[in-house]
């Protein structure tokens, strides 16, 4: 428990010292999702983000993920889907115009049930990633420039580290910490630096035994090893929603440690 705790502390400790302070957006993020558990290993989900920035002005972006998860053994989770994203201008250095991006991601989720109420997190989330770009090119008839989009194809690898805490028995009131990094392989494995990082801690609350809702607070860091650093605040909202159609042994986890976040 002790190194798992330390752990985080670092990595959140070493975040905070990446950059300076260069450019800030209030965000909201409202997250809806519903599972099918078809049994104690699989499980399909789905789940919609609404994301708004500038203090809810204007659109950050649409999310729509759609995932197969099969849990072996108790305590790994690994997961394959396809996320769409429609991303809208916001911020200082992100694009100016709005643009799609397809992902399709494998991740793997390491949840060891520490004590009774302590439950660490370490997982690796692979995305392959068709982003769309824009370029001007010269008109074939009048050699004006006009904007052309295509896709890029790129990669990314998301690494997560975290620590859950139950406060009750009845496991209905539970809080999260976790730290989140972000590497594109667009340059030499050698040379990767830190393209994204994230903060984040809240609680969740089963209302019933299968809903249950959210609030997390994330701080994010776009950029953190260039001239280009961007930073905000993120007030992150989910409801979900489970379905079992089996019937439901002592060995089966608790709600919500399948979360792709």
């Amino acid at each position: 428990m002790g190194i798992w705790f330390g752990l985080t502390l670092l990595v959140i400790g070493s975040n905070s010292q990446l950059t300076a302070q260069t450019d800030y957006n209030a965000h909201l993020w409202v997250r809806g999702s519903i599972e099918l558990q078809t049994s104690e290993r699989w499980m399909f989900r789905q789940e919609n983000y609404v994301r708004r920035s500038e203090w809810l002005q204007i659109w950050q972006s649409f999310v729509s993920r759609s995932v197969v998860q099969f849990r072996s053994p108790a305590s790994m989770l690994w997961t394959l889907g396809y996320a769409y994203y429609l991303r809208f201008p916001y911020g200082a250095y992100n694009p100016r115009y709005t643009h799609a991006d397809n992902q399709l991601m494998f991740m793997h989720q390491f949840m060891p049930r520490l004590f009774e109420r302590v439950q660490p997190l370490l997982g690796t989330r692979f995305e392959y990633r068709f982003l769309e770009q824009q370029r001007n090119v010269l008109s074939d008839d009048s050699g004006t420039p006009r904007v052309e989009r295509y896709f890029q194809q790129l990669s990314r690898v998301r690494f997560h580290l975290g620590i859950f805490y139950t406060f009750n028995q009845a496991r209905t009131w539970r809080y999260e910490v976790f730290t989140e990094s972000f590497f594109n392989f667009d340059r030499p494995v050698h040379r990767l630096k830190i393209a994204q990082s994230r903060i984040m801690s809240g609680f969740t609350h089963n209302l019933t035994p299968s809903v249950a809702v959210s609030a997390w607070l994330l701080h994010h860091w776009l950029r953190p090893t260039s001239p280009q650093d961007e930073q905000n605040y993120t007030l992150f909202l989910a409801i979900n929603w489970r379905i079992k159609t089996f019937r439901e042994s002592k060995s089966t986890t608790d709600l919500n440690e399948g979360e792709v976040r």
